[in-house]
């Protein structure tokens, strides 16, 4: 008997008298004990085999705190993919050169017009 499950058992009789039944089996018959385990598991539904409340209280930790992380890792990937697409998006177009003769427009004009004074 293992450390775990002589815990367990004194787990199951919490304080009281715990009986127990033992069988020799050879060691080269180890198929068969995992057999004959599963048998008596199955026939008797002992108290010691079945799912502790601490265990299911675990996995639903677990479970939740999976979840919010994959709550977390959604919103960073929607962040991405609107930065992805925002870079993606066609900037404003310069606008295009008219071609052909343009007049100049008149306050443009007066400045080029001016001469520099000379001292």
């Amino acid at each position: 008997m293992t450390a775990a499950q002589q815990t367990s058992c004194l787990k199951v009789a919490a304080g009281r008298t715990l009986y127990f039944a033992a069988y020799a089996v050879p060691e080269q018959h180890v198929w068969a004990v995992s057999q004959i385990e599963k048998e008596l598991i199955k026939l008797y539904n002992p108290v010691s085999n079945l799912e502790s409340i601490d265990a299911v209280a675990e996995l639903a930790n677990r479970l939740y705190s999976i979840e919010k992380k994959i709550v977390e890792h959604d919103a960073a990937l929607v962040l991405a993919l609107a930065a992805i697409g925002q870079m993606v998006q066609p900037q404003n177009e310069p606008k295009k050169r008219i071609v052909g003769f343009q007049p100049v427009p008149a306050s443009s004009r007066s400045t080029s017009s001016e001469k520099p004074k000379s001292p």
